[in-house]
Parts: C-alpha cells; structure tokens; sequence
C-alpha cells in the first residue's frame, strides 16, 4: 500500500520550553513517523505518533524543524514533509504562541 499524502499541519502551541503539534488525519495511515531537530542538526525520529505529539525538554529561543510522514498498518513509511519551523519563547516569556494552519510559525 502507498501512502500518497504527507499530515499537515492544524496547530501548534510553542512555549519556552516546549511545542505541541496537531495535524489532520491522513486516509490510509495508521500511524505517523515524527521527526525533530535543532534547525541544521540531526534528525531524531520517534514512530507511532497518532494525531499529535509535545515536545518537552526545548531550549528557550531555539528554532525547531518538524517533519511529518505517514506510517502504514504494515509500518510502510509513506509520504513525508514539512510540518513546521518553529522559534521556542524567551525563557522569560511565559505566555504560549499558537500556530494555526501555519507551515511556518516564525
């Protein structure tokens, strides 16, 4: 089974410390295959994801790239793609930025 369709992004929710994406569901996924990093840096990918994931742990004023791909029944990874670019609050800043079907939220 292919999977022709990559999430899109419907929300993010970025704090200091943390951000929290949500995505539409994709027609013939089971699951989804997260990845993150440091803008320029090194992938690191996390499978299995449902509808949306946080990331917690973040480094205040730090710009993050979230990447999408879909997951079969059978883990197939599908499609794939930008989810989003993303800079973490001040750590001073306490209030959280919301991203609404945004592909970037800088």
């Amino acid at each position: 089974m292919t999977l022709c369709d990559y999430p899109t992004l419907v929300q993010s929710t970025v704090t200091s410390t943390s951000i929290a994406h949500t995505w539409g569901a994709v027609t013939g996924a089971s699951s989804y295959r997260l990845a993150w990093r440091i803008q320029g840096g090194t992938w690191a990918y996390i499978d299995g994801v449902t509808s949306g994931y946080t990331k917690t742990g973040l480094v205040a004023d730090t710009t993050y790239e979230f990447y999408g791909a879909t997951l079969n029944a059978q883990g197939l990874v599908g499609a794939g793609g930008l989810l989003s670019t993303v800079i973490t609050s001040a750590a001073a800043d306490t209030n959280s930025t919301n991203c609404t079907n945004w592909i970037k939220c800088i």
